[in-house]
Order: structure tokens, then sequence, then C-alpha cells
């Protein structure tokens, strides 16, 4: 007898045959004991999954969304793709369909995970993954239509709450296939297996006038859950160099303690830091770090921030603006300035507060940044953000490689907060008026 073909341009069915009366198919039930699945005179058929994404085709509308670049030429997906990332999800919402289909139809299925997917954090939704495909109350004769199927499905699966579903909107993936950083997408046992032991990382914090203030809260919560256990060098620029606290480090961190001149007024501070930046990469960072990790002091981490964050160029999408349509940016509008964006432009808005990659990386966008502000003072404007405009102006032109989400820059103040697993860093209250006077 021939195996069922379902789907043949998705699924490959091997022959089948009736199953040696020896044989019997076996799955360890909840408590580690077998439960039998088949009878020796069933007849047995293995589908393979190996090609089961790609001949799902995307949307037409949704293909833009699925774009990439290689050289000059823009790619988009005409098929489904995926990643470790989605894997698990999409394989349920594919196969659930599937599954539902031959049950109605009194054929058995046996569900085997072939591959070893060694990531602790997925085990329990691999689990529900197997239960949901050996459910037998959806091969019921007389059950429920296939609507009511999928929906009981999701539901069985906690895929149905309103917190999954905008969840579930979160990018994972930007549209040039750079990853987007959230709680769960990593696993940090192997990612640090993937950085030398020996890393040296730079961390540069501006602390001027009344933003000294918070430098002990800055310290004191690195040391706690920054790259912990890895060499670190905290570059503190700051116009009061006595007022910096005195702190214990753990062994193979460092301060070193860089005095500037406090440029009156606030703006002019901000911007600034891009040319002292720019300058200490090529004179000094070069040799020290390989990787710089630039950070505003007037925040605190409240969780792990590792070596998930390290990568040739790094920004962080901004904690106001991550829900909101592009049209809502706050780009810099005006054809004039050199941080100008116009309307057909931009994909995210990434957060001046935390950037970070290899020292060339760093060196470049902060020399052009610095060079742009400089242009624009030369004409008498000034962006309407600042230098945050001309980092989102570089990031547009100049692709990130790696995307934070908004547990590394988050705000106490702001809605959506319960769609963050982790607040990595928060700022700080304040009178942001009394602080910048």
């Amino acid at each position: 007898m021939e195996g069922v073909s379902i789907c043949t341009h998705t699924f490959s069915v091997t022959t089948a045959s009736r199953l040696p009366s020896l044989f019997v198919a076996e799955s360890a039930g909840p408590q580690g004991r077998s439960s039998k699945q088949s009878d020796p005179e069933d007849w047995m058929g293995a589908v393979e999954l190996k090609d089961a994404y790609y001949p799902i085709p995307a949307l037409l509308a949704h293909r833009p969304f699925l774009q990439f670049t290689v050289g000059r030429e823009h790619f988009q997906f005409a098929v489904l793709p995926f990643s470790l990332t989605s894997a698990l999800w999409v394989f349920t919402k594919v196969m659930v369909v599937i599954a539902a289909h031959l049950r109605r139809n009194a054929l058995k299925l046996i569900p085997r995970m072939v591959d070893k997917v060694d990531c602790h954090a997925n085990t329990t939704w691999i689990r529900q993954v197997m239960e949901l495909l050996e459910r037998p109350r959806v091969c019921a004769a007389d059950g429920p239509p296939m609507t009511k199927v999928l929906a009981h499905c999701e539901i069985a699966m906690d895929l149905n709450s309103q917190e999954i579903r905008m969840r579930r909107s979160l990018p994972l993936l930007t549209p040039w296939l750079a990853p987007v950083v959230w709680e769960g997408t990593f696993d940090p046992r192997l990612l640090n297996t993937q950085f030398k032991s020996d890393l040296r990382i730079g961390l540069t914090i501006f602390a001027v006038r009344k933003y000294v203030m918070f430098l002990q809260m800055f310290l004191h919560s690195a040391e706690k859950f920054f790259m912990v256990g890895r060499k670190v060098h905290y570059y503190i620029f700051t116009d009061q160099p006595d007022k910096v606290p005195y702190m214990s480090l753990a062994p193979g961190r460092f301060v070193h303690i860089l005095q500037i001149s406090a440029h009156s007024p606030w703006q002019e501070i901000s911007m600034r830091r891009m040319e002292t930046l720019s300058n200490m990469a090529k004179q000094r960072f070069y040799n020290e770090v390989e990787y710089l990790v630039c950070m505003d002091v007037d925040m605190v981490f409240g969780d792990s921030v590792g070596v998930e964050i390290l990568g040739e160029l790094v920004a962080t999408l901004h904690p106001g603006f991550f829900r909101l349509h592009r049209a809502r940016f706050p780009y810099e509008q005006r054809p004039k300035s050199r941080a100008y964006v116009s309307p057909s432009e931009g994909d995210f808005y990434y957060m001046g507060a935390f950037f970070a990659g290899t020292v060339v990386q760093i060196y470049r966008l902060t020399d052009t940044c610095h060079r742009a502000i400089m242009e624009d003072k030369s004409q008498g404007i000034e962006a309407v953000w600042h230098e945050e405009s001309h980092l989102n102006r570089y990031l547009i032109q100049h692709k990130p490689t790696k995307v934070l989400s908004p547990e590394y820059v988050w705000d106490m103040n702001l809605p959506h907060g319960d769609l963050l697993e982790k607040k990595r860093f928060v700022a700080v209250p304040k009178n942001h008026d009394w602080i910048r006077n």
C-alpha cells in the first residue's frame, strides 16, 4: 500500500508498509512511562519536513518587509523565511493544520523530533508542541469545525492572549536580516563561548556639570550587571574629576578619568560628545579595547547586559517609538539639515543613549555625525533632536548589524512596559530642566 500524499509540493511521503508484529511505536508519557501509539497491524508512512517551510508563499503585501541587500541589488523573500528564533512557532502554526486534517480522516500521527535543540529556554515550548500534535480529540469524526480546532490549539499553547498577540508583532528581524535582541532570543552560555575570554570592552559615559551626581549609581549597577566576569574599561569624561566616586572594581576592570570642558548650553555638550568620541577612538581606544559601548550616565542597570549586545555596529530601538508607525518618528524634517530624513526613508527610530560597535565602526559613526553637526552649525541649523537626529541619519545609510530592543533603554514612565520581560537599562527619574540648567 502506498502512503497517502498530502501537499506533495511541500512534503515528500515515503512508501508505507505494514508494521512487523514485534514493532510497536512508543513515546514517553508525562512521568517518563511509555504509552502505546500504534498497533502491529497498522500501516506506517513517514513525512519528511525538511522542505516544509519554503513552499509557503509570503503575501505580496508583506514581501517588502522581508527584504535584504547583496551589494547594490535588493531582494525580497517570496516564501516564508525562518530562523532558530521563530522556527518553533512557525513549525507549530503550520503543523496544527496538517495534523488536524489527517486526524479528522482517522489517521494516527506519531510526532518525532530528530534534531536536538540545545536551548534550555525552549524545552517547555517543545513539550507543548509535541503534546499538541499528539492530542487525540481533534480526530473525532463528529469533532468541531476546523476553525474551532485551530482556535483550541492556540488556546492550549497560550498563543491567543492579548499580551502574546502584541508580543508577536514585535520585530525579531530587521528588513536587512539583522537580529533584534529580546530576552529569549539568545542563549548567554552559548554566546559567551563565541567571544574570547580576554576580550576588552570599553564603556564610555559623559558626566558633565550636574550629571556627575549619577556616576555612583551608574558605576555601582554596572559592576553588578554589565559584562560580569569580563575585562571592562570605564571611560568617564567629566569636567569635575575630583567628584568621580572611588569604587572597588572586580579584577580586570578599570576606571579612566578624562577631563573635558563643560560647553554651554547643554545641547552643545551633547553634540560635542560625537567629536570627543571620534578623537579618542583614533588616539586611544583603538589600542586599548576591541568594542566600544556608548551610554548615557543618567541611567542604571537593572538586569544583566552581556556579550549579546556586541557586534560590528549596534543600535537600540527608542522606547518611546518602538510601537509607533514610521510616520510618527521624530526624524529631522528640514532638507537644509544634514540630519534630514525624507518621508520614504527610515525603518526604526534609534535612541542616542545607547549605541555600540567595534572601535573602527564607532569612529566612523562619530566622525561622520560630528562633521554633519558642524556643517549644520555653520549654516545656523540645529537638528531637532541634536546628536540623536544625526545618529538616526547615519544609521539609515549604514545599517546596524544588530539592533537592541527597548529592554536595553527603558523609561518607567512609558506605556507597554508589560511587553518587556526584562528592563536591563533604565532611566533615573529626574527633573530634566533642573539638571540641564
